[in-house]
């Protein structure tokens, strides 16, 4: 445990202090932003008090519609990308570098790769959670700035039977976006997991951190060929697939998705990782 914890806090020193991951931040950010002009306009519209502003002068969307738009529709498939750049290249730059020598020493290889899955989950877990939350808090101040109104932090629009829905009716919209937030940064540091394995096959940081995307597009693909239209992947990880499902319960599909592609990523990684560090 001892030589875990030092490679460990080695690697989240070098993901978290780090410059890189306050810019992924606010880029990730960016593409909410840019979602929003391109694909829904609610934001944009704002500057002609068009889209936000009915007949009676009142805003009539929340701060969820306005998220929800832009953080988890259109684009939105960009973040998985996007998460994994603060730390899912990092064993292509050890291995540039010959870094992992001296730390494999110390730990030895089983703590060296446990660490890097760990870190690279986290650190794009992190991204996507302060970067969705921030966000959040930016569209309620952006609107006011520009209508002079605040947005509804309660949805008349959500439907009371969605999770959301009733989550909105008793806490709000920010706990809504709260819980949402924290389970799609789950498949954001899968996806990251998935960079990550790719690492260990090739030295092209361009092609570790696109994989995600590749990734996630071709397993939701081939996710539409299941039995079971509750295996879909596409709307797995959200506040509304938990208490959703025909055959088997949301939440269990969620739980399996996680602990399987999680196994998956980090054994190939480590088997993968194990034979290049051997070899290096």
């Amino acid at each position: 445990m001892k030589r875990f914890m030092g490679a460990f806090r080695m690697d989240l020193k070098r993901a978290f202090i780090n410059p890189v991951f306050i810019a992924t931040i606010f880029l990730m950010m960016c593409l909410f932003f840019v979602n929003d002009f391109i694909n829904n306009f609610e934001l944009s519209w704002a500057w002609g008090r068009k889209s936000l502003l009915m007949a009676d002068g009142q805003i009539h969307l929340s701060v969820f519609d306005v998220w929800y738009s832009d953080v988890v529709a259109g684009y939105s498939i960009f973040a998985t990308t996007i998460a994994a750049l603060p730390y899912a290249h990092s064993f292509c730059t050890d291995f540039e570098n010959r870094n992992f020598r001296s730390v494999v020493i110390r730990t030895g290889t089983e703590c060296y790769t446990a660490s890097k899955i760990i870190t690279v989950f986290l650190s794009a877990y992190a991204v996507y959670f302060m970067a969705s939350l921030l966000y959040s808090v930016f569209i309620y101040f952006f609107v006011f700035l520009i209508t002079g109104q605040f947005l509804l932090t309660t949805s008349p629009k959500t439907g009371a039977s969605t999770l959301s829905g009733m989550i909105i009716n008793q806490f709000g919209d920010y706990a809504a976006i709260l819980l949402d937030t924290a389970i799609r940064g789950i498949e954001m540091g899968i996806w990251a997991l998935g960079a990550l394995c790719v690492s260990a096959f090739t030295e092209s940081k361009f092609l570790v951190i696109v994989s995600p995307y590749l990734l996630v597009y071709y397993v939701r693909y081939f996710s539409l060929y299941l039995p079971l239209s509750d295996l879909y992947i596409h709307s797995v990880f959200s506040l509304n697939h938990l208490n959703s499902g025909i055959a088997i319960p949301g939440y269990l599909v969620t739980l399996l998705y996680t602990l399987l592609l999680t196994t998956l990523f980090s054994y190939i990684f480590v088997n993968k990782a194990k034979r290049r560090i051997y070899y290096g």
